[in-house]
């Protein structure tokens, strides 16, 4: 009987250790699972900050452009060319802009 004994309480020990090993592990991958998407919100902010300085830099370059009230039939084809290319992109960075605040 004392073997008996010996035998579940060493069984026992060995379930607990493995009960502790199980939860030290299963809160070990929380933790990293956490510090991913900390990670991820962080990275996500700062192309966040990215975008709006782009942005900035696009409508502040825009503004400062000589002759952009200037009528299609007054530029070459490749300025022609050249700002619907700006437009566009203008158009994308601020859809862009638009889907990440939401």
């Amino acid at each position: 009987r004392a073997c008996d004994r010996q035998e579940l309480a060493s069984e026992k020990s060995a379930r607990a250790s493995e009960i502790r090993q199980r939860d030290a592990e299963a809160s070990e991958a929380a933790g990293s699972k956490i510090v991913a998407l900390e990670n991820k919100v962080q990275l996500q902010q700062d192309q966040l900050k990215q975008l709006r300085a782009a942005r900035d830099n696009i409508l502040a370059s825009q503004q400062d452009l000589p002759g952009t009230a200037l009528e299609d039939e007054d530029l070459s084809p490749r300025q022609m060319m050249s700002d619907r290319q700006c437009r566009y992109l203008l158009a994308q960075l601020r859809i862009l802009l638009r889907h990440s605040q939401e």
